[in-house]
């Protein structure tokens, strides 16, 4: 069974804390966009009418910015825990490389399309330094958040009639850093900047919070 995705403000998560961070590769691509739009429109009945994110694989969650006063579940994304990424990040050593994007699947919250390439799980590996979460890290691509909860068996009988285009494969270029309204479950990623795979330089936006 689906889990319906409440589409609500998580104060007991994010304990005032108005930011959250994540590291993802950005999808900067019409036909990606093309291809997640036809997938949600397949599900649509099931899905949030509303997700605002822009195409991303999300490689790890980083946690909440500091704000005065919150106390959120997890711990603070704080300066020194981000220039700690940085280096472990800039140690895996890595050059820019494709990613496949393959079919779809789901998890109870969310239908996605699988995005496959080793060095997504390395990242996610010197980011979560083994935490379980670690364990379970699948790239994707998400389509949607689903709004009620239904059988998978009917999900797979519908995508078994959806048919996905060819896509050619992705070019990694840079890891970004993005936060999100905490409020907002469904709400647009900003960027606080990206890091170069070419040369491993980190070129902060000028237009986001700082880390």
């Amino acid at each position: 069974m689906t889990i319906a995705c409440e589409d609500r403000d998580f104060v007991e998560w994010h304990g005032g804390a108005r930011h959250a961070a994540v590291w993802v590769a950005l999808v900067e691509r019409d036909d990606v966009g093309g291809v997640l739009a036809s997938a949600r429109a397949a599900l649509e009945p099931l899905l949030h009418t509303r997700y605002e994110r822009a195409p991303h694989i999300t490689v790890a969650y980083a946690g909440p910015l500091p704000a005065h006063g919150a106390m959120p579940a997890d711990p603070i994304y704080t300066a020194s825990r981000f220039h700690q990424d940085l280096e472990r990040l800039r140690g895996l050593r890595l050059s820019p490389f494709e990613a496949r994007i393959g079919g779809w699947g789901s998890f109870q919250m969310a239908p996605y399309l699988e995005v496959q390439a080793d060095e997504f799980h390395a990242v996610n590996a010197a980011l979560t330094l083994g935490s379980p979460s670690g364990h379970r890290y699948r790239p994707h691509l998400t389509v949607g958040l689903y709004r009620t909860a239904t059988p998978m068996a009917g999900i797979a009988a519908t995508m078994s009639r959806w048919q996905r285009p060819h896509l050619a494969p992705l070019r990694i270029d840079s890891l970004a850093l993005v936060y999100y309204e905490t409020h907002d479950t469904a709400g647009p990623l900003r960027l606080i900047g990206n890091l170069s795979l070419h040369d491993a330089a980190w070129h902060p936006s000028r237009h986001t919070v700082p880390v």
